[in-house]
């Protein structure tokens, strides 16, 4: 019997928007600094996010953070969803009220303490541009393996989570050979 091979090659072209690289820079007053991972997308773990108001009004941000109104360089408005609803347990204050000016930092977890620190209502907000590369040079490829559980006979698929440029594999599939010795006769 021939054995038939299939060669199935999954290649997937599509680059998401989806960035942890710094695509800008605020700085504070007090000259501390700290990346902006994002221009109008979701913002993961531990990350501050810029949004245009026209972005934020139609997709606000959830209340496991803290948001910024940045106008005419300053601090505006803050509403710490994060701290309202988690450590005080007051409702949360919902998103913040927006005009057609300013920008709109959003962040949680590290990020958000950074915010709390660095950035009271009122002070002095520098956001510089840094850029960011979407191509294949700017991707930080992930750990070459992810524990499974004991005795797991697979592989996890993972990618970086800076600039996505696809995911590429190979599957070679088999035709089982019967050996014929192995079988019961037929009655």
């Amino acid at each position: 019997m021939r054995t038939k091979v299939l060669y199935l090659l999954v290649s997937v072209l599509v680059s998401l928007p989806v960035s942890a690289q710094a695509v800008a820079e605020v700085s504070s007053a007090s000259g501390q600094k700290h990346v902006i991972a994002g221009r109008d997308r979701t913002r993961g773990d531990n990350e501050i996010v810029i949004y245009t108001p026209e972005y934020y009004k139609k997709s606000p941000t959830f209340k496991n953070g803290i948001d910024a109104l940045i106008l005419n360089g300053k601090v505006s408005a803050i509403h710490d969803r994060a701290g309202a609803v988690y450590l005080q347990n007051k409702a949360d204050p919902g998103p913040l009220t927006v005009g057609a000016g300013g920008v709109i930092l959003s962040a949680n977890g590290d990020a958000r303490k950074w915010v709390l620190a660095n950035l009271p209502l009122g002070s002095t907000v520098v956001i510089t541009e840094v850029g960011a590369r979407r191509d294949s040079m700017a991707e930080i490829p992930p750990a070459p393996s992810i524990p499974c559980f004991a005795g797991a006979y697979y592989r996890k698929t993972v990618t970086s989570f800076d600039v996505w440029t696809g995911i590429a594999g190979i599957v070679k599939l088999g035709t089982p050979r019967v050996d014929e010795d192995r079988l019961d006769p037929v009655k």
